[in-house]
């Protein structure tokens, strides 16, 4: 009998430490979402970001002067962009809010983006003349980010074109002209 409860005690113990080494997994499945976005800014090198902000339409403005050269060659637009897959590209158009004289033509070009920034990063259309409807500027743009500030994204560069013809020189006088270009991304 003493030699039968022996190996019952060494069974039990054998069963209790094959049972502390088994291994059980547990899994479970975890969904990650990215939200879409879709942010635009503007900045100069020489002045703050200014940015307007919503989910489907992202506007930004800030005041240029063509009476500094310096102003109208330091102007940078930033962007972030998570869109969905499977989803048209987005784009940049540029529009005129305000009036410009007559004989007055304002052209901007976007040039590429900056090194840093990283993903889908949109394409600069060239030189385009602004006027009261959108104008793309920059296109096939994907899921990505320019960087945020002065020297990221990309550098636009405006030039004015003016009509020599007598009598638009004439409609032409040293007054102060303002208006605003509107920058928008859009799906």
């Amino acid at each position: 009998m003493k030699l039968l409860s022996k190996i019952i005690i060494v069974g039990i113990l054998v069963l209790i430490t094959l049972n502390s080494f088994a291994q059980n997994s547990v899994k479970h499945n975890i969904d990650i979402r990215i939200p879409e976005v879709a942010l635009l800014g503007l900045v100069a090198d020489n002045s703050d970001v200014t940015r307007i902000l919503t989910k489907s339409n992202n506007v930004a403005e800030n005041s240029i002067s063509f009476a500094d050269e310096t102003d109208v060659n330091s102007v940078w637009i930033n962007y972030s962009s998570v869109k969905r897959a499977h989803s048209s590209p987005r784009r940049i158009t540029a529009f005129v809010q305000g009036d410009i004289p007559e004989g007055i033509q304002l052209k901007v070009s976007a040039s590429a983006a900056s090194s840093d920034g990283k993903g889908e990063l949109g394409q600069p259309k060239g030189s385009k003349v602004l006027g009261e409807q959108p104008t793309e500027i920059i296109n096939n743009i994907g899921s990505c980010y320019t960087g945020q500030g002065a020297q990221h994204g990309h550098n636009l560069v405006y030039s004015l074109a003016i009509d020599e013809t007598e009598a638009k020189l004439v409609a032409l006088n040293s007054e102060k002209v303002t208006f605003n270009i509107v920058y928008t991304l859009a799906d």
